[in-house]
This record gives structure tokens, C-alpha cells and sequence, in this order.
């Protein structure tokens, strides 16, 4: 991408963010978004159809980052591609992106607007999914993509009340880890070759 188009991009889509510190996504318009990225209306079309295509971007953005450190994190220490190890990896590269990402804007997803949690929870839905289907497993007891959704609303939930409370990220690191690998090593996981839980 031409170094102007990333330069201009990046700019509308932090002033987004700094807007969503301030006020709803629904009362944030593409003029005020303009207006403090010093942008025209006519370049803010050029790249996007309208706010909520921005969004789009910006969650497109956080879930590549997410993909990355996790891919990353993946070579580093789990070259087996060992289930349990794999999803404390998802844990770490989700916490992670997360801190490194909203740190610079002064809020967490679970301070967003409920639109925007749930916008930002699809995303982070759709990467556990991804990442459960490419992993070596016996048998799940339950279809994968159910699974994964259970995984994922079970870890956001739970990352949302650990931050309501106040835990640090590596208390709430090591909590939700603890949690899923005890699931990952009960009979709500595993099934034999029949499909009977072992």
C-alpha cells in the first residue's frame, strides 16, 4: 500500500478511536471524523463507504494482530500443534493485542459501547473458529464451530469481569488458562472413535 494512503488511513482510523473515547459510535458522524482527521469527505469515501465500514477495518486490523502474535507465539513453543498449548497460546495473543492495542487509546473492549462489544466479540469468535479448525483433535464431543463459540463467549465473558474487577492481565492470563484446560481435558471435549464422551 502507497505510504500516503496507509498514512491517511491510519490517521482516520485513530481519530475514530479517539472519538469512541468521547461519545457512542452512533452519535459519531464521518463530518466529525473528518473534521479531526483534517481530512476531506471526498478522501474518507475513497477508502471507506461509510462509519461502519471503518469499524470493519479496525476490527480487520486488531484480528491480524491477534492472528500474527498467535502465529507467532505457535512457532515459539508449540511445533506439535498440541491442543491444550494451542489455546493458552489463543489466550496470550488475544490479552496480548489487546493490551498492546487499546493501551494507546484508553479503553478496553469491554468500555466500548454494547454495539461495539458485540462487533468486536464477532471477531474475536470468528478467530478462535479459525484457529480451532486447523488444530490437530480426538474426536470433539460437540461440533467445532458450537464448541468455539462457547470458548469464545466463556473466555470474553470472563475477561470482562476480571477487568471490571480489577485483576491484572496476568492474573486474568493465568485464570482463564487454568479454566480451559480443565475443560480441554474433560469429557465436554473428547470423544472416543464412537463419539461417546471418554
Amino acid at each position: 500500500m502507497d505510504k500516503r494512503i496507509e498514512k491517511t488511513k491510519h490517521m482516520i482510523k485513530t481519530t475514530m478511536l479517539e472519538l469512541m473515547k468521547k461519545k457512542p459510535f452512533n452519535k459519531i458522524t464521518v463530518k466529525e471524523i473528518c473534521e479531526n482527521a483534517y481530512t476531506s469527505r471526498i478522501t474518507f469515501y475513497t477508502y471507506y463507504e461509510d462509519k461502519y465500514d471503518l469499524i470493519e477495518d479496525i476490527a480487520t486490523d486488531i484480528k491480524s494482530e491477534v492472528l500474527n502474535y498467535y502465529e507467532l507465539l505457535q512457532s515459539r513453543n508449540n511445533a506439535a500443534n498440541d491442543v491444550i498449548q494451542a489455546h493458552m497460546n489463543i489466550v496470550d495473543s488475544i490479552l496480548e493485542t489487546e493490551k498492546k492495542y487499546f493501551d494507546s487509546t484508553g479503553f478496553t473492549p469491554h468500555t466500548l459501547s454494547p454495539e461495539m462489544q458485540l462487533f468486536y466479540f464477532r471477531y474475536i469468535k470468528q478467530f478462535v473458529a479459525d484457529i480451532e479448525t486447523s488444530l490437530v483433535k480426538i474426536n470433539p464431543r460437540y461440533p467445532e464451530k458450537l464448541f468455539s463459540a462457547f470458548l469464545a463467549g466463556g473466555v470474553w465473558a470472563y475477561i470482562g469481569e476480571a477487568e471490571a474487577g480489577g485483576h491484572s492481565l496476568q492474573d486474568t492470563k493465568n485464570e482463564v488458562k487454568s479454566l480451559l484446560t480443565e475443560i480441554l481435558k474433560s469429557k465436554l471435549y473428547i470423544a472416543d472413535n464412537h463419539g461417546h464422551p471418554l
